[in-house]
């Protein structure tokens, strides 16, 4: 936890169609999405995002076999607080370390519903 409060990031919430659970899945390239977090500071709670990315998925025999990546340059989260996003900036050490990366090394399908499946 840093200074921020930061207890916890979500990264994704997938809904993927049921009969994409047991067949192939192919490589595919992220072409868009969002990456959001939630944090706590002295002054009251406060959301920080960026759709700047970049990610690949890595395709298998099956969804659960299936593993990628996300990533994003640490400078574009914004909180659309100036003072705020410099402080955070600096919390995050970002000349240090200037890329968020997220790899998925897993899949666990879930509940299915309808003609869907929810995935951790």
């Amino acid at each position: 936890m840093n200074r921020f409060g930061l207890r916890w990031m979500t990264f994704a919430l997938a809904i993927v169609p049921r009969q994409l659970c047991s067949q192939a899945i192919a490589d595919a390239t992220l072409t868009r999405g969002t990456l959001a977090f939630d944090a706590h500071a002295t002054l009251g709670a406060f959301t920080g995002v960026t759709s700047t990315m970049t990610g690949h998925l890595a395709g298998s025999g099956s969804l659960a076999r299936a593993h990628g990546w996300v990533q994003s340059p640490a400078q574009s989260l914004t909180t659309s607080n100036g003072h705020r996003d410099r402080d955070m900036a600096s919390s995050l050490e970002i000349d240090k370390f200037p890329t968020i990366r997220f790899d998925l090394d897993s899949v666990s399908p879930g509940a299915q519903s309808g003609d869907s499946t929810a995935v951790v």
